[in-house]
């Protein structure tokens, strides 16, 4: 999950706006939409960001860790399984292949 919320404080610090953004530096009102909405926007956007206020990646946007649903929990361990089992295997092989 994405916040913005470093990004509306950094702006207020330094007196810039939403149409500010809009006006003088080219962003559109989608992506200020987006942002005020705490949707995805993209790296590029982020840097543009970066570069007229002058400031780094976490003045701009604080990523939050989702939380975990249980779907994604199962989907994870399976996951690991299937690794574990295709890793195993393939040590097997190459056990195997060193000793022909």
């Amino acid at each position: 999950m994405f916040n913005y919320d470093p990004l509306w404080n950094t702006m207020k610090e330094q007196g810039i706006t939403t149409y500010a953004l809009q006006t003088f530096f080219g962003f559109s009102r989608g992506t200020t939409d987006a942002l005020k909405h705490n949707r995805n926007v993209t790296l590029q956007t982020i840097d543009d960001l970066g570069q007229v206020l002058g400031v780094s990646i976490d003045k701009i946007v604080e990523i939050q860790k989702a939380p975990d649903t249980e779907e994604m929990l199962q989907r994870r361990q399976a996951y690991l399984k299937s690794w574990e089992r295709k890793t195993r295997k393939k040590m097997k092989t190459d056990e195997e292949e060193e000793k022909a």
